[in-house]
């Protein structure tokens, strides 16, 4: 019997649709995913990255299961671990899960993360004076896609 991946969820329990997390963390389970622990958001914000220490522990995936707020929180505790980031687009817009294309359908992304195709992406960190970074990934990602399109449609 092959390895199970073993994951990490952090969550928002305010998202738009947190509600279905339940839902979310059963069709993981049943696609073979071993989720090793299940936390809020809250628990690490204030936190140095967590990412090296997850994968101590034997973390190969994090899951953020929550909106585009969720997925900028947790990406800047992985950004410098190289841990893989799966999206459960729990949120309201989902604007990142819809640009990377992950579907709002909880089975559908569910699947998506099993499948364990990976993508690059490009972020940014803003900091204003006297203040933590803010990792931003969400507009400057939709713009670039956008451009990239407007682009490939040019004669």
């Amino acid at each position: 019997m092959p390895m199970r991946q073993k994951a990490i969820v952090i969550h928002s329990p305010s998202s738009g649709r947190s509600g279905k997390l339940t839902e979310a963390l059963s069709w993981l389970h049943q696609a073979g995913l071993e989720i090793v622990n299940t936390i809020p958001i809250s628990a690490i914000d204030g936190l140095p990255p967590q990412g090296p220490d997850w994968q101590e522990q034997g973390i190969q995936l994090v899951i953020a299961a929550g909106g585009d707020g969720l997925v900028g929180g947790v990406t800047s505790h992985i950004v410098s671990s190289g841990l893989p980031l799966g999206i459960l687009p729990l949120g309201t817009a989902n604007d990142v899960a819809r640009t990377v294309g992950i579907p709002m359908d909880i089975k559908q992304a569910a699947a998506v993360i099993m499948r364990g195709k990976i993508i690059s992406i490009d972020i940014g960190v803003a900091q204003r004076a006297e203040q933590e970074p803010i990792v931003f990934l969400t507009t400057i990602l939709r713009s670039s896609l956008l451009a990239r399109r407007a682009i490939s449609r040019m004669p």
